[in-house]
């Protein structure tokens, strides 16, 4: 009988517009000194989310992006203090407490939240072992605008060795583009944790993201988001979705040793030997010929004048002023000017 892994996954509402304009960094009544309480408030909300996932005996399970919500306050170019004072190195404070809820439950964790290294600020995913150790960290190679004034993007796409098979990390925007999944992919990754604040352009979008990427890299999905976390597998199936619900767990049994297969009478079986699909795009991918997705100058980029994303503190300064006075609009009941997704 195929040995099976249980796969959870954390749905968090972190309640930002419960929280209070007290910590919202654009609000007029913004309040540094409320900061920590409110951090704390969030790393204690995803911990308990850990220890249900624990108490259901999931094998893995899957955390929310920046549970801290400490990114938020990264680009707050009028009060930097609270993500510079609590911004932590990786080990730290919070993935000790982590690591305590994998000891405890012997299951393996992906945290995602801000790391301090040196003088440099990463997006960064973290995966624990069953024993709380550190097995290995991703940092966030995809930032999008907001993300790219304070965070520095990482370098690579490591993929980890674990008893469930090799796991990968792809943090957010990564998602949007598909060269991250295939470096993922390409690196031996069997299952992939995708912590998330967004979940595509749109929900109908998102969900086809998730299922094409799934499918073109023969891979397993574990999401994490704030709506519609979930566990999708190689062939585009949902094994479990947590819809619109708030604060909750799911979880997926899976058999690390299923492949990708086609049955043996199955035409592109015949011809080429093999059943499992993705040996055989590995073997045929003809890379050679793929040179100008490696490009930083591809044609296309020509049509498209403008660079991104501001760079000079006049540029910075004119964008972040924007997002504050709608912040403020917001605050003060009025209707929003700008679109959010």
């Amino acid at each position: 009988m195929a040995k099976t892994f249980r796969l959870a996954t954390t749905q968090v509402d972190f309640g930002w517009s419960d929280a209070g304009h007290n910590v919202n960094p654009y609000s007029e009544q913004f309040d540094p000194a409320a900061v920590p309480a409110h951090i704390e408030s969030n790393i204690r909300t995803q911990l308990a989310l850990f220890e249900e996932a624990g108490r259901n005996h999931a094998d893995i399970v899957v955390g929310a992006e920046d549970m801290q919500r400490l990114g938020h306050f990264g680009g707050n170019l009028d009060h930097p203090k609270p993500f510079l004072d609590l911004v932590e190195p990786i080990p730290g404070p919070t993935s000790k407490r982590v690591a305590a809820v994998a000891r405890k439950y012997r299951m393996y964790i992906v945290a995602c939240y801000p790391e301090r290294n040196g003088k440099k600020y990463h997006n960064t995913g973290v995966l624990f072992g069953r024993d709380g150790k550190i097995l290995g960290k991703y940092r966030k190679v995809q930032l999008p605008g907001d993300e790219s004034w304070g965070y520095t993007p990482g370098d690579d796409f490591p993929v980890f060795k674990t008893e469930l098979g090799n796991v990968g990390i792809c943090i957010c925007y990564d998602m949007m583009f598909p060269e991250p999944m295939r470096c993922l992919a390409l690196n031996g990754a069997d299952l992939i944790a995708h912590p998330t604040m967004g979940y595509g352009w749109t929900e109908k979008a998102g969900e086809s993201t998730i299922i094409s990427r799934a499918i073109d890299n023969g891979v397993t999905i574990i999401v994490s988001c704030s709506k519609r976390s979930q566990v999708v597998n190689f062939w585009g199936d949902i094994l479990c979705d947590a819809g619109r619900r708030r604060n909750v767990v799911v979880t997926a049994d899976w058999d690390p040793n299923s492949r990708m297969e086609q049955p043996a009478n199955h035409y592109g079986a015949v011809m080429t030997g093999l059943a499992d699909v993705r040996e055989r795009w590995t073997k045929e991918r003809l890379a050679k010929k793929f040179k100008v997705i490696a490009s930083p100058n591809p044609p296309l980029l020509a049509r498209y004048s403008k660079r991104l994303p501001p760079r000079t503190a006049a540029e910075k300064r004119a964008v972040y002023e924007v997002i504050r006075d709608e912040a403020r609009r917001i605050a003060r009941g009025e209707a929003p000017k700008m679109t959010w997704g």
